[in-house]
């Protein structure tokens, strides 16, 4: 075992998912293992709105719909706000960004709103599978996500979570 510090990488999920989905797959076929093999300390993050991010200092995601306003740009913040946290922990000056799918866009928000800030803490971005816009699935419910007539009417009905465990287990009961 040697002394000298492991390059950090900080891993970033995709839509409609959290870090368990990274981590989910056998150790020998799961990404973020393989990068812990081979020498990285690896992080994950949960973006908001995914059952792991419910807690809030003020705000009740139950009751209050204010803590399911947030858009990209906060997502962007939440992972500067953990790239210094990693950062600040490891001792290092920079780390490496991989991103699934929709967590792509947040990377690329805050490396266009603070390019110098960006250029300066991540010395390689990653991008997989990006996911920009939502038109072209073919999963049913993951499409009716991104329909405007559903969203108004989820809106009217006061329904701000979607993604809750029984959803998610629904749909991949209807997948399998």
């Amino acid at each position: 075992m040697t002394d000298e510090p492991r390059p950090q990488v900080l891993c970033v999920h995709g839509f409609a998912s959290s870090a368990d989905s990274l981590i989910i797959n056998q150790p020998d076929r799961a990404f973020p293992y393989f990068l812990a093999d081979n020498g990285y300390d690896v992080w994950l993050i949960n973006l908001r709105g995914n059952n792991y991010s419910r807690a809030h200092t003020d705000l009740d995601p139950d009751v209050d719909e204010e803590f399911w306003d947030f858009d990209m740009t906060d997502f962007s913040q939440d992972i500067m706000t953990t790239i210094e946290y990693v950062l600040e922990n490891s001792e290092q000056q920079t780390l490496s960004v991989v991103a699934f799918s929709v967590g792509n866009a947040p990377n690329l928000i805050l490396a266009s709103i603070e390019p110098e800030w960006y250029v300066d803490h991540v010395d390689i971005l990653v991008l997989i599978n990006p996911a920009i816009k939502l038109t072209n699935i073919e999963n049913c419910q993951f499409k009716d996500l991104t329909n405007p007539v559903y969203i108004q009417i989820a809106s009217e009905l006061g329904v701000t979570e979607i993604m809750t465990p029984t959803f998610t287990q629904h749909t991949l009961n209807d997948l399998l």
